[in-house]
């Protein structure tokens, strides 16, 4: 006789398993415990800070600037205005004993007329004296072979400016203007002078005002005196 499987005989009512798949609760058993949960506090709000307000003690008044008053282009003439330079001509080359080399003598054109002295080296000076005697000589000295070049290429001599002078030695430039527009360049004021006389049309011999109050003497004074 076969056993059925499910016969209640074979196993007691105290060993009949859990077919639910659940135990029993053990009342002496531990529980599980429950999770914790973090109660986070509300970050706080942080206030706006205030605007400081200047304070007034410190505040400086600027004034504003007065501006000084001009005429349409006036600024534009101040902003481009030659250098003023005072006139002198050509008096003579000479020789003032002790010195060996020679002199040349230049005379303020306006009031009070007063006198200059500069001396050059004697190849300038013999230079300048046949320009300004208009002495021909039989093949062209330097200065007379440079003006001529200078003529060739349309360039003229506009000036010569004697700009200044330290411990009796003397700087000039000679301003040129041609196809090209105006050159200034730098040089000996023998050099510019004899430039300036061999010109068919004599270029004025221009001076600084502070040059002239330097050196400059009456006529009827000695220089330095």
């Amino acid at each position: 006789m076969t056993s059925d499987p499910l016969d209640e005989s074979d196993h007691p009512a105290d060993t009949v398993p859990d077919v639910t798949g659940t135990a029993a609760a053990d009342p002496g058993a531990s529980q599980p415990e429950p999770e914790l949960e973090l109660e986070l506090e509300p970050e706080p709000e942080l206030e706006p800070e205030p605007e400081l307000e200047p304070d007034p003690e410190l505040e400086l008044e600027l004034e504003p600037e007065l501006e000084p008053e001009l005429e349409p282009d006036a600024w534009y003439d101040q902003l481009f205005e030659p250098a003023r330079f005072e006139q002198v001509r050509f008096v003579e080359v000479v020789m003032v004993l002790p010195s060996t080399n020679p002199i040349v003598v230049l005379e303020e054109v306006g009031p009070p007329g007063r006198l200059m002295r500069i001396p050059i080296g004697t190849p300038e000076g013999v230079a300048i004296g046949y320009a300004a005697r208009e002495i021909p000589t039989p093949k062209p000295l330097t200065h007379e072979l440079f003006m001529s070049t200078l003529e060739a290429f349309g360039i003229t001599v506009d000036c010569v400016r004697i700009t200044g002078v330290r411990q009796n030695a003397f700087t000039a430039e000679l301003v040129l203007s041609g196809p090209q527009g105006s050159r200034t360049l730098v040089c000996r004021p023998s050099d510019g002078i004899a430039l300036a006389l061999r010109q068919s049309l004599v270029a004025p011999i221009m001076v600084a005002p502070e040059v002239l109050d330097e050196v400059g003497f009456e006529p009827d004074s000695e220089p330095g005196g």
